[in-house]
């Protein structure tokens, strides 16, 4: 009882903050001394996101999100509230693009064929490895 999600999540929620800001506020003052924030911002205005679109990031930030919320409710692996949100993105992913030959690239099945699987899994056996070694410490 003495490391809970609410407890980890109170104690970086502000280092996390300030961990982004400083780059940000760093980036910002470099983009103005070179004059490109007149032009990056006209691209950005020029180039915004479609509603179906937000509604997929908004969907799979809320995923990322909801894993410590999973994790707490059901007891079950963290990867398992990751697998969820995937699938959940699958299924909205292919109910947006239904029926569009033309946009088959933008389905979770197609973004899935471009990852780098070999890093996915080192990466997957540190994880693995490690939730190994705290049940075997007693976490």
């Amino acid at each position: 009882g003495q490391i809970t999600t609410l407890k980890i999540m109170q104690g970086l929620f502000v280092p996390s903050v300030v961990s982004l800001m400083v780059p940000l506020a760093l980036m910002s003052l470099t983009s103005e001394a070179n004059g490109s924030s007149q032009t990056s911002s006209s691209l950005l205005s020029s180039e915004q996101m479609a509603p179906r679109g937000q509604l997929v990031f908004a969907v799979g930030l809320g995923a990322l999100v909801f894993v410590p919320v999973f994790k707490s409710l059901t007891g079950l692996p963290p990867f398992m509230g990751m697998l969820l949100g995937l699938g959940i993105l699958w299924i909205l992913t292919d109910a947006i693009h239904y029926g569009e030959s033309g946009r088959q690239r933008l389905k979770v099945p197609q973004a899935l064929s471009r990852i780098d699987t070999q890093g996915i899994l080192f990466f997957l056996g540190i994880l693995l490895s490690v939730g190994r070694s705290w049940k075997l410490q007693g976490f």
